[in-house]
């Protein structure tokens, strides 16, 4: 199964993309690499930083993230990190309702359950 491609919006511009290829479903929290635009080196002067200015990854918090066809993902905060080593940035998507998570990343329930289950009992 491909998986969905989203973006990643600061301020209703466009800065990246990412296919969340990673997840944790009890926590509605899906994340993966953002593969960047231009648009992201332009604002990223912009962007509210939420960590340390001595820390070696910068956390940066309030963006958005949409389906491909448009719909915004309600969660409780979008978050990047990115790295002054060569890394490449991530973006993570803090907190879905289950339902909706549920809906955008069965895959991920799907790997949690195998992750965690037991044995049939004897």
């Amino acid at each position: 199964m491909k998986s969905q491609r989203f973006s990643v919006y600061h301020q209703g511009d466009l800065i990246g993309h990412s296919y969340l290829e990673e997840g944790d479903a009890p926590m509605g929290c899906a994340n993966g690499v953002l593969i960047t635009t231009a648009t992201f080196t332009t604002l990223k002067h912009r962007f509210e930083r939420i960590s340390k200015r001595s820390d070696p990854v910068v956390l940066f918090g309030g963006f958005e993230v949409r389906e491909e066809l448009g719909d915004s993902i309600e969660c409780k905060d979008v978050v990047i990190y990115d790295s002054v080593m060569d890394i490449p940035a991530h973006v993570d998507v803090i907190g879905m309702m289950a339902e909706r998570y549920e809906q955008l990343f069965p895959h991920h329930l799907e790997a949690y359950d195998k992750l965690w289950k037991r044995p049939a009992d004897d």
